[in-house]
This record gives C-alpha cells, sequence and structure tokens, in this order.
C-alpha cells in the first residue's frame, strides 16, 4: 500500500507504431485518452509536463509539437528523409536535436518551428542523442558504435571515440557532473567523464539490446533495460547489479524512463506498460490499450 501511494499522482504519456499517442494514469493503470496526428509509427519523443508539451518524431518524416491540455497538435515540423528515431529538447531553451538514418543530427527550433541546420560528422545512421543547450554540449550515438561530443550552438565537433563495437543504442546525460553514459546492441554498458573525454567503466549488463538507460549519480545508481526482457539496476565504478524485474511473460523491453525520487520505473513491453516499484522490486500495475509496439515512454512526476 505504501508503494501506490508513492504513484498515485503520476500520469505517463506513450507513443506506439501504431502511430497513436496515449495518456494513462499510473497509479490506477488506465487510459485517459488518445492523440492522433502521424502517419506512420511514433518512435521518438520528448514531454515537458511543466508547459503541457511534447514533441515526437514519426516514420513519416515529420516530427509534431502537441498541446498537452487539449490533445491537440500545434506545430508540424518536416524533415524529408529525416525520420528523428531519436529526439532531444532544451525546453528552456526552446531548441531540439533529432537523429536519423541520414547520418545527420539536425537542430531545430521550436519557437519559430524551423531548422538551424545540420551536423554531418557521424558515418552511419544516429540512433540516440542528448542534449544540455544552454551548457552548449550535445552527444549523439551511431549504429557503427561511435559516440560524438558536440557544441550545438555552432555545429562544432568536440570530439569522436569509437566507443562501442555495435550500434548505440542508448545515451544518458548528467551534465552538471560531467557524466555520459552509452548502451548498445549486445547488452553493454559504458561511462564517460565528459571533461576527460575517457571511459571511466565497461560492463556487461544484459546479452541483448540496450534498450533504455538512466543514471542517477546521487545515489550511485544506474538503470538498465533490455530485449532480454529484463530491467536491471547497477552501482557504477562497481559494475554490480543490485536489482532485476523480469517481465512475465518474457519479451523485449523496449522503452523505460524512471522517478528516481518516487522510487519507480515504468517500461514498455510489447503493446503493454508496467509499473514497478524499485525500492521492493514488486510489480504494481500492468495495462495494455495500444494496438502495436509501444516505442517511447515519458512519466510525469508531481
Amino acid at each position: 500500500q505504501a508503494s501506490m501511494l508513492r504513484v498515485r499522482r503520476h500520469r505517463a504519456l506513450t507513443g506506439s507504431h501504431d502511430g497513436t499517442l496515449k495518456f494513462w494514469d499510473v497509479s490506477a493503470g488506465t487510459s485517459l485518452g488518445s492523440m492522433r496526428g502521424h502517419g506512420d509509427a511514433v518512435i521518438s519523443m520528448a514531454v515537458d509536463w511543466a508547459s503541457r508539451r511534447a514533441l515526437t518524431g514519426s516514420h513519416d518524416c515529420t516530427m509534431k509539437l502537441w498541446d498537452l491540455d487539449h490533445g491537440r497538435c500545434v506545430e508540424t515540423l518536416h524533415a524529408p528523409g529525416h525520420p528523428a528515431f531519436c529526439l532531444a529538447v532544451d525546453w528552456g531553451a526552446a531548441r531540439a536535436l533529432s537523429g536519423s538514418w541520414d547520418c545527420e543530427v539536425k537542430a531545430w527550433d521550436l519557437q519559430c518551428s524551423g531548422g538551424l541546420g545540420g551536423f554531418g560528422g557521424h558515418a552511419a545512421p544516429v540512433t540516440c542523442v542528448v542534449l544540455g543547450w544552454e551548457r552548449r554540449r550535445a552527444a549523439s550515438g551511431s549504429a557503427d558504435g561511435v559516440l560524438k561530443l558536440w557544441d550545438p550552438t555552432s555545429g562544432g565537433e568536440l570530439w569522436t571515440v569509437e566507443a562501442h563495437a555495435l550500434k548505440i543504442t542508448s545515451l544518458e546525460a548528467d551534465w552538471g557532473a560531467q557524466r555520459l553514459a552509452s548502451g548498445d546492441d549486445g547488452g553493454t554498458v559504458k561511462v564517460w567523464d565528459l571533461k576527460a573525454s575517457t571511459c571511466l567503466s565497461s560492463f556487461q549488463a544484459h546479452n541483448r539490446c540496450i534498450a533504455g538507460l538512466s543514471m542517477h549519480w546521487e545515489t550511485q545508481r544506474i538503470l538498465t533495460a533490455s530485449w532480454d526482457g529484463c530491467l536491471k539496476a547497477w552501482k557504477p565504478g562497481q559494475d554490480t547489479c543490485v536489482l532485476t524485474l523480469t517481465h512475465a511473460p518474457l519479451a523485449a523491453v523496449t522503452c523505460m524512463q524512471v522517478d528516481w525520487a518516487g522510487q519507480f520505473v515504468v517500461s514498455g513491453c510489447a503493446k503493454a506498460l508496467t509499473v514497478w516499484d524499485l525500492a521492493s522490486g514488486a510489480e504494481l500495475h500492468k495495462f495494455a490499450g495500444h494496438e502495436d509496439t509501444i516505442s517511447c515512454v515519458a512519466l510525469e512526476s508531481e
């Protein structure tokens, strides 16, 4: 019962290959409504709950800005040949980055709803991106395992490293701590010191693709989600797994988001969303509603 109280005020937004977005009451495990607008699968998402806005990317080569209060699309950004495999937004600066199979990272002005140009340094599709616009830092990972650090305000490349032997599938940055975590298609996770441009730690977290990654340096924890059907909590530096959460029936985890303060996590697996208690490892809820795979999730905390 105590675990349920911690998640009572939370909502989530999911995007799916069925082309829809869905709101959820995380505590009750019920759908609060759907939004439609994309002509193909929704594959990436960023949400600012404070301003009630979301940005989504799709295989239809558009990005859409949504008014979450009214459940409607307020702007569409067109990116021919650039379906946004990944998105990162600095809502305070009204800037966004997207990555795609054209091997480019593109910058966007959300206030003027226009493109700011592209960073063309990758030789393979860009699979993940993180952004700290006001700190003048961004990082991107690609299908050939290359990791790049950028100044997004100028498009200047700061450093490049052949970080992984396989495709980089997930990135998470703590710009204040100058740390970056990367996960790859084979289940390896690496932690980077951005100031020194060095790898601090490398460990085999899973035996399949890392689909989600979250860091919390205050408590020295990393949470990973994988196509092997598991979520695992790790202690950085020691490379020690301190908790394993397993989906039943076993199926690939496709996305994840964590509330470290509330000590719970939501994960997408096939067409269902699952809510977990990180303190006890208990499964709190599992609920479905999408007609195809859930590809991305954003979690509100109050």
